[in-house]
């Protein structure tokens, strides 16, 4: 959310770079597949994001932001000890694992709420997939690959 905006009156949020969302989910929930929701939303290049106010981390555990798919292929965004983001793609029956980490500064960690958004390209202009990861809507990492299609 961005500073002294409202999120139930549109007209006060700034323009959104990723443009308008295709679906929205507000509940932290299990949902079920894309295919299930209607359309060819499975096929689509799909762009997630979620409001995160981000604490200095400590520990060894991972924090799980986002997962999806399972044992073999599958993509997930994890919060690591030292601030560290990572965003991995796996496929190709687990042969192919992409990763692209960020490590938070000590500002981004202060500023609160931050817009994390992850993307995935399924087939990019190489023939290769190609995974993003942003912050506040800028990018800062992506890694393109041949991860086996679309996982």
């Amino acid at each position: 959310m961005a500073q002294n905006a409202d999120p139930n009156d549109a007209a006060s949020l700034p323009a959104d770079r990723f443009g308008e969302p295709t679906q929205v989910w507000t509940t932290l929930e299990a949902l079920d597949s894309f295919s299930s929701i209607g359309g060819d939303l499975d096929l689509r290049d799909p762009t997630f994001r979620v409001f995160v106010d981000f604490e200095g981390k400590v520990g060894e555990d991972r924090e799980l932001i986002f997962e999806t798919e399972g044992a073999i292929i599958g993509h997930s965004v994890i919060y690591e000890v030292g601030n560290k983001l990572a965003y991995r793609a796996d496929g190709n029956g687990s042969h192919s694992l992409t990763v692209v980490e960020y490590t938070l500064t000590q500002a981004q960690i202060d500023t609160g709420e931050l817009a994390l958004a992850w993307t995935y390209e399924a087939l990019n202009t190489s023939c290769e997939q190609t995974i993003a990861l942003y912050l506040d809507g800028e990018q800062v990492g992506s890694v393109s690959m041949d991860t086996g299609g679309a996982t």
